[in-house]
C-alpha cells in the first residue's frame, strides 16, 4: 500500500494542493529575481547551483559506483534551483563564468 498523500487526496484536495504548489513556485521566483538584481545575489546562486549541486560539473568526473545516487540527487535539487532561475529571467547571469571558476569547470 502506498502511503503517498497524493494517491488518496481528492480532487479538490488535488487542486488546492497544486494552487498552493503554484504561489509558492511564484513566490520563490519573485525571490531569485529579488536576488538577481545584485552582484552578491547573482554570486550566491551561482555558488548554489554550481559549487554546492554541482549542475556544471561532469557526470564522469567521481567514480562512477562511488556517490552516484548522492550526486544525482544533488544535481537534481540544482536542476530545481536553475529552472526557478530561468522563470526569473536570470539563468544566463548564473551561467556566467567568472575568472575564478573557469580553470576549475575546465
Amino acid at each position: 500500500m502506498s502511503k503517498d498523500p497524493a494517491m488518496w487526496e481528492t480532487s479538490r484536495e488535488k487542486d488546492e494542493r497544486e494552487a498552493r504548489e503554484a504561489m509558492e513556485r511564484q513566490w520563490l521566483v519573485e525571490v531569485v529575481k529579488s536576488l538577481g538584481r545584485s552582484k552578491g545575489g547573482i554570486h550566491f546562486l551561482q555558488w548554489l547551483v554550481d559549487d554546492v549541486c554541482g549542475i556544471f560539473a561532469p557526470g564522469a568526473a567521481l567514480p562512477f559506483a562511488d556517490g552516484l545516487l548522492y550526486r544525482e540527487g544533488r544535481r537534481a535539487v540544482g536542476m530545481e534551483i536553475f529552472s526557478i532561475c530561468r522563470e526569473a529571467g536570470i539563468a544566463g547571469a548564473v551561467c556566467e563564468m567568472d575568472d575564478t571558476k573557469e580553470d576549475r569547470r575546465g
